[in-house]
């Protein structure tokens, strides 16, 4: 039976720069393997005619340095791109880049001469101080602006120097916001970044979307950020149903008398404690069932993908603090999200996430009846 290579998971290694060997040894190909994978990529229109193997060059030319397998359009788009400033998460998601490929193709560019280290430098808006007289970024150690040639620190003299395009621009952020593609808006994940946001600020912004618009959350979450963050979004998740629930229910009078802020604040530390000793577990065990499903099924994505979408599914939690029915609402709203989730982060069908999802049922049902059989 021949061997099932993903196309997209080979051009994504081939653009980032993998050699004919580390090729070859991810893959288990031959010479002619790779050479007949290459000559289908070209057919398609995926990748140069130029970008040969390393066989075919020793062919063509024996002796000659081994040049490089870099995409020249994707050297191009992503020396733009970091020029442009663009964050980590959007270079990743847009060129379709692991992190350990994207760090690898920066230092590439750099030693071609396509990006100086200065321009790496700005990247970060902890490493770039800003001209008072047309906001641009400049390194720490510059004395003079890149952009404008005034010196940095001067008085600014909006005579001689216009407005930068990035200051009106500022003082219009509809004009941006109308600019930008609904699409731009969604790449990255607040909690995530949640110095840039701030804690809460992040949290409901992470769980406003996920709950609001699924399938553009989960599209542009990224794949490998990592296990901590998600697992702690869904310890927040749990821990803030209890101070909900004490509030609403005050509200509505059921509390016999009024709950007072410190309440409110010593019952969330109580269920936070709670959620991060047990929570955790949950997700594993309830992600490890998932994932085991559809791996059944053909599915073939890291675990990673499906404990994140678990974790980052954990937003309707919230609405277990609604009085007699916000336990039913939660669990539907739980399976909507997974469902789409899964779908979205392992590129797989709905049918299939669905069974994956619903199998949790059937083994706790299982699992209760054999409980039951035992103790009868």
């Amino acid at each position: 039976m021949a061997k099932s290579i993903s196309a997209k998971q080979i051009l994504v290694d081939i653009r980032a720069g993998l050699s004919d060997a580390e090729l070859k040894e991810k893959y288990k190909l031959s010479d002619k393997g790779l050479d007949s994978v290459r000559k289908k990529l070209q057919e398609a229109g995926l990748i140069q005619p130029d970008q040969k193997t390393d066989s075919m060059k020793a062919a063509a030319a024996a002796g000659t340095k081994e040049s490089s397998n870099f995409d020249p359009d994707l050297v191009s788009t992503l020396a733009e791109d970091v020029k442009k400033g663009l964050h980590d998460n959007e270079l990743m998601r847009r060129h379709e880049l692991a992190p350990s490929a994207l760090k690898k193709l920066l230092s590439e560019l750099v030693a071609r001469g396509y990006l100086t280290e200065d321009e790496l430098a700005l990247r970060s808006g902890n490493n770039s101080i800003l001209c008072v007289s047309c906001s641009g970024k400049n390194v720490p150690t510059a004395e003079i602006c890149r952009h404008c040639g005034r010196k940095l620190g001067e008085t600014p003299d909006h005579e001689q120097f216009p407005e930068h395009p990035e200051m009106s621009q500022a003082r219009n952020p509809e004009a941006e916001l109308s600019s930008s593609s609904s699409d731009e808006l969604w790449h990255e994940c607040p909690w995530e970044e949640r110095e840039n946001y701030g804690l809460w600020n992040a949290y409901f912004q992470t769980a406003w979307k996920s709950l609001l618009s699924p399938q553009a959350f989960f599209s542009k979450l990224p794949p490998d950020g990592g296990y901590g963050n998600p697992i702690l979004f869904g310890i927040f998740s749990v821990a803030l149903s209890t101070p909900l629930a004490l509030l609403i229910l005050t509200l509505l009078g059921k509390m016999g008398g009024a709950v007072s802020l410190v309440g409110i604040v010593i019952g969330f530390v109580c269920a936070f404690i709670g959620a991060a000793i047990v929570y955790p577990v949950v997700l594993l065990v309830v992600a490890g069932l998932v994932h085991l499903v559809l791996m059944v099924q053909g599915v073939d994505k890291e675990f990673q993908r499906t404990l994140r979408v678990t974790s980052y599914s954990s937003a309707p939690h919230l609405l277990e603090s609604i009085p007699l029915v916000g336990a039913l609402i939660a669990i539907v709203y739980w399976i909507v999200l997974m469902i789409i989730g899964l779908r979205e982060m392992h590129e797989t069908s709905t049918v299939k996430s669905a069974i994956a999802v619903l199998s949790i049922f059937i083994v706790f049902g299982l699992v209760v009846l054999a409980l039951y059989a035992i103790k009868t």
